[in-house]
Formats: structure tokens, sequence, C-alpha cells
């Protein structure tokens, strides 16, 4: 039996993509994958027969046999250490029981896996969340995530200084319950349209409430999140605060609408020369000279 189990698992862990090894139940090593020997630097022969913690020498297994630990399910550990060659190696690892075919407890099967990898991808992952935000905020004031259901999933930026309301309060709630109701009901329908046919939302002009009722004006561009499937999980995107260009906008608008009404009205004949060319009279300079602005101008 311990000479059909051996050659079994150890065929089995050998075949194994990441780190195993298996004991008998007196902790000796059965086997031990290629992963295990990558990781450790250490050859089946040399492991095969020993006490598993006199080789590896966890950190974990400070708390008593992990094997022993296990209880109704496997034992999962994170940041444990081994020494390899000197070096400090961090890995995850799960332990459990090692059966035969009547489902009798034979030893017991450990894999584990170097998290030095999986942290740099983390790491490069963060970095490039936080390159996304950085870039993302110099054309906007806050960036946002929602899900099909249009509720805030991730904001981030200047929305407390905009809104009055800090990132942690939207999470949950939906743009809409930030706008007047009938701001709110033009929003949606344009929103469903958009969703429905899984297109970006471009340069999307819309009146929000601060928390103490003042009306912002924002700017919302943003893109559908799809999964594998094509299938629509959300929006990301970004706002910018406009309410005070639109405000310059508006005044400038007036101003213009103004001096026009003044420069028409006047008694006196005003036109405005470009190149030798006429590009503006009011109505008394065509009147003077007898002849239609069509005909004056150009």
């Amino acid at each position: 039996m311990e000479k059909g189990f051996r050659r079994g698992s150890s065929l089995f862990a050998c075949n194994f993509p990441i780190a195993v090894f298996t004991v008998d139940l007196e902790r000796r090593i059965t086997s031990w994958s290629l992963r295990a020997e990558e990781l450790t630097h250490l050859k089946a022969e040399e492991v095969i027969g020993k006490d598993c913690k006199e080789v590896l020498r966890f950190s974990c297994c400070s708390k008593g046999c992990t094997l022993r630990r296990r209880a109704l399910q496997p034992v999962y550990e994170e940041d444990c250490v081994i020494e390899v060659d000197g070096k400090r190696l961090n890995v995850v690892k799960i332990t459990d029981y090692l059966r035969d075919a009547k489902g009798n407890v034979i030893g017991g099967i450990e894999i584990f896996e170097d998290l030095s990898e999986r942290r740099k991808l983390e790491d490069a992952l963060r970095e490039s969340e936080r390159r996304f935000q950085d870039i993302a905020l110099c054309s906007a004031d806050f960036i946002w995530e929602v899900d099909e259901r249009a509720r805030y999933t991730f904001v981030a930026g200047r929305v407390e200084e905009i809104l009055g309301y800090s990132p942690e309060e939207l999470i949950g709630m939906t743009p809409y319950q930030l706008m007047p109701k009938e701001e709110a009901e033009r929003i949606k329908k344009i929103f469903r349209r958009l969703a429905a046919n899984k297109e970006p939302v471009v340069d999307l002009e819309n009146w929000n409430l601060t928390r103490d009722g003042r009306k912002v004006l924002l700017l919302t561009n943003g893109v559908p999140i799809l999964d594998e499937k094509g299938r629509l999980l959300g929006y990301r995107g970004v706002d910018k605060d406009i309410t005070e260009r639109k405000r310059m906008e508006q005044a400038l608008r007036e101003a213009e609408e103004r001096y026009r009404t003044v420069v028409e009205n006047s008694p006196s004949g005003i036109f405005v020369l470009q190149d030798g060319v006429l590009e503006f009279v009011n109505d008394q300079f065509a009147k003077i000279y007898g002849c239609s602005k069509g005909h004056l101008l150009g």
C-alpha cells in the first residue's frame, strides 16, 4: 500500500503546475513536484523520506503541524515564510488530507506558491490604477464607476469639494439622486438609450444639486464596461464642473446681444470693415446709402 501510494502520489505531484508535495502519516515527504524543486532548489531525491518540517521550516508550522490542525476543511495560510539559499521566501500554503480509495487518511498534501510574483502584479495593477486616476483627473474633477443599475461603485477626486458628498457617501447611490426631479428624468432617458446600445456618454451636460442645495452643472463623459461576452456591467467615466464656464458663456452671449441691440438701434450709421470688405452694417448705415444690408455686405 505504501509503495503504491508513493508511486501514485509522486506521479500526481510531479505533473502538477504549482509547488506540491505529499507526506505520509509520519510527516515524511513521499513526493515532490517539479515546481517545488524550482522554488526551493531542492531535488526530489534530496527530500523524499525526510520530515517535511526539517526540509522546509515553514514559519506557519510554529503553531504546530498544519496537517494536525486541519479539521473540517483544508487549511489556507498566507505569508508563510521559508528560507531558500539563505533568502526568505513568502508563500501561500494550502494543506489537506490525502486519502486512499476507501476514504482513509493516509497522509497529507501541501500546495504552496511564491507570493512575490503575485504581489509584483498587484503592485503593477495598483500603479496602473493610480496612473489612470492621475491622468483622468488632469482632464476632470472626479472619476466614477457605476453598475448596470447606474449605482456608484467607485468615486474619486474632488467630488466632495464640488457636491458636498464624500466618495463613501455616494457608493450605492445613483447620479439621478443628485439631480432636480425634471433633470433626473431627462438624463435617465438619455442614459437608458445609451446603455441599451452600449454607447459612450459624450459631453452630456447635467444639472446637480449640492448638499446645501446649490445648482452645479457637470459635463459627463463615460464608456461602457463589458464582460468577455459583451454584456453590459456598467459605465466608468469622468465629471467636470463647468458651472462657472457656463455662466461666463451666458454672460458673454447676453453682453453680445445687448451690444448688438445698441448698435442696431443707433441713430448713427455703423459698419465693420475687414480687409476692405464690409463685414457688418447696421440698419441706419444701410438706410443712409439707400441699399439693403445684403447688397452692402461682402
